[in-house]
């Protein structure tokens, strides 16, 4: 499986935000979002090739030695859901999270394990039109019936009235929904916050900062 790159840093994101997390990034992505804050890893011909055993041996190292969670992120790393199922097979490890748009549907082997789901809102602009949408937020009827949030990266205020249908139309538990501004600085997130924090008040859903922005980590 191709790899753009595995780190140690803090999960600056939805509920295990700050939590001590080995990210394994993988290479390659179907969709095309604009804004998307890691296009180093979209190209599914870029990053390094690495086989089962050599990250199934990170895993068990990082897991044994600091105990923190393992964050499977890309790209989009369901697309190596065969690898991954083996690679989780021969590593130790406590808990596991998937950042994923929700492009694919987990295979049952991997459905015991906790989904970060963001689905892609209007500001995305992906090229495929309304038809990736569409097939995307259909998928999240699976993924409520697993231990998933859903995380709305949100540009505008034209992006709130597209959450809140995505709620209604696909059964999503408010309590399990949050949503972060989009930006790459401090002061982009903090002005779109000033719009998202009061959405949230009077809808009932959750925020979420973007701590690796904040802090200008991974």
């Amino acid at each position: 499986m191709r790899v753009s790159e595995i780190f140690e840093s803090i999960q600056g994101e939805g509920d295990t935000s700050g939590r001590l997390a080995l990210f394994i990034r993988l290479q390659g992505c179907p969709l095309d979002c604009v804004w998307c804050d890691t296009k180093y890893s979209v190209p599914f011909e870029g990053g390094i090739e690495k086989s089962v055993d050599e990250i199934s041996r990170v895993i068990t190292n990082f897991s044994k030695s600091k105990g923190g969670i393992i964050v499977f992120t890309g790209g989009e790393p369901l697309y190596y859901q065969d690898e991954i199922d083996e690679i989780l097979k021969l590593s130790y490890f406590k808990e596991i999270e998937f950042e994923t748009s929700g492009i694919y549907i987990p295979k049952s082997s991997l459905e015991k394990y906790k989904f970060n789901v963001s689905p892609k809102l209007p500001s995305s602009k992906l090229s495929r039109g309304d038809k990736i949408y569409k097939s995307i937020f259909e998928n999240l009827r699976y993924f409520v019936k697993m231990n998933s949030i859903f995380k709305f990266v949100v540009s505008d205020e034209y992006d709130l009235s597209f959450v809140e249908n995505i709620i209604d139309n696909y059964g999503l538990p408010k309590h399990r929904v949050f949503l972060m501004p989009q930006g790459t600085t401090a002061e982009e997130l903090v002005e779109r916050s000033k719009f998202i924090i009061p959405f949230c008040l009077e809808k009932g859903l959750n925020y979420s900062f973007r701590l690796q922005v904040i802090l200008k980590i991974k």
